[in-house]
């Protein structure tokens, strides 16, 4: 009995400190002043637009076509399409546009060695060898911008003086409930990576839409005791600049600056991305961010264990679960209606009761599995 108590006890713990984590994210997050572009706002920064790829022929049309079509000066700004080795038609569609504003730059130029694993952040380090802008702004070759997705970030880096600039990121409305789960829970996950810019703690971002300058990259060495993981370009480079120069971080908080991405089409896509993108975790120079994971992958353990205490030893537990089961209702449901306000996106709240019980399961099964297999394939290479 002594031991179900504890047990009990300790659930509950968990519970107060997974509502305390959503609420300061929510807090935060209000604090945090959305941008506009002033309206006598005269463009003046310089953009490098760096895409990295690999076997993106079904997106790169479109994702370079919503870039051409700013609404920005042609002469502020060009593009660099990173190719990591493609097998498919991805190289002849960027060549099918023969445009001035975009230079390729193939990976298959350099030699590198057989047990290489970095293959994207070599492929940016040397495009931002290349570049020429004021500013670095990232996208991926699945992503769509909006149309006045550089004025954004071009009038937040004039006003405000930030080197480092994280923007939104969004899916794209799902044909599955797998797909309709990440659109959800993406929107939720932008608001908590604007609150953690907003505090201070927990910087997170998302290489889909980030921006910095090259001196801020140079200063700290770039990619430099972080290229031994093949992810990570993003929020470990991220952690680098929050370790050195904490006041050059900023969150572009306006939907009109999100990009469209695409998710995974099922469980098995979905399941290799969401490894990848925790394999970085135990990397993280920020400890606020793992704290926070740790605690939210307890929690949801703590659900998951009750239920099976509940059904094995003693019905009361039941209590328990239920009550864990509240707890993680009330947090969900504030931090999402929340998120999908901002983005416009309400109707997406229909996804909330299928897309609860699959985080619970996704947040328990990739946090022991990305921990016990540490491997993961990424379009069609196997990473370690």
């Amino acid at each position: 009995m002594a031991i179900l108590f504890i047990f009990s006890f300790l659930c509950l713990i968990s519970s107060a400190i997974y509502l305390l984590i959503v609420f300061n994210y929510l807090s935060n997050w209000k604090k945090l002043k959305v941008w506009e572009i002033p309206s006598n706002y005269r463009p003046q920064t310089k953009f490098t637009v760096i895409i990295p790829v690999r076997n993106e022929g079904n997106n790169i049309h479109d994702c370079l076509k919503s870039i051409l079509n700013q609404n920005y000066p042609t002469s502020l700004f060009h593009i660099i399409v990173v190719d990591d080795h493609s097998t498919d038609d991805t190289l002849s569609i960027v060549n099918s546009f023969k445009s001035n504003q975009i230079r390729i730059l193939s990976l298959e130029q350099f030699e590198l060695p057989i047990t290489f694993n970095s293959f994207k952040k070599f492929g940016i380090e040397k495009a931002i060898e290349q570049a020429d802008g004021d500013l670095l702004i990232h996208t991926d070759g699945d992503c769509i911008v909006q149309k006045n997705w550089l004025a954004y970030f071009a009038s937040h880096f004039e006003m405000h003086n930030k080197s480092f600039i994280a923007g939104p990121v969004n899916f794209h409305s799902g044909e599955n409930g797998i797909q309709n789960f990440q659109e959800l829970d993406m929107m939720g996950m932008t608001l908590i990576t604007g609150a953690g810019v907003q505090n201070k703690k927990g910087h997170l971002c998302n290489g889909a839409n980030l921006a910095y300058t090259k001196a801020l990259f140079q200063s700290i060495g770039g990619f430099k005791d972080i290229n031994k993981i093949a992810s990570g370009d993003d929020v470990l480079l991220m952690h680098k600049i929050a370790k050195k120069f904490p006041n050059e971080i900023a969150f572009l908080k306006n939907p009109k600056a999100r990009v469209f991405t695409q998710s995974a089409k099922n469980w098995s896509k979905f399941k290799q991305q969401r490894i990848r993108w925790a394999t970085k975790s135990s990397s993280y120079e920020d400890k606020s961010v793992q704290l926070s994971l740790i605690g939210v992958f307890i929690f949801h353990l703590g659900i998951v264990f009750s239920l099976a205490a509940a059904l094995i030893f003693d019905k009361s537990l039941a209590v328990i679960f239920i009550l864990m089961l509240v707890a993680k209702l009330v947090a969900d449901y504030s931090l999402l209606k929340r998120a999908t306000k901002f983005f416009n996106n309400e109707e997406a709240m229909l996804q909330f009761a299928p897309s609860f019980f699959i985080h619970i399961y996704y947040i328990v099964y990739i946090g022991i599995l990305a921990n016990l297999k540490g491997s993961y394939e990424w379009k069609g290479r196997k990473v370690s």
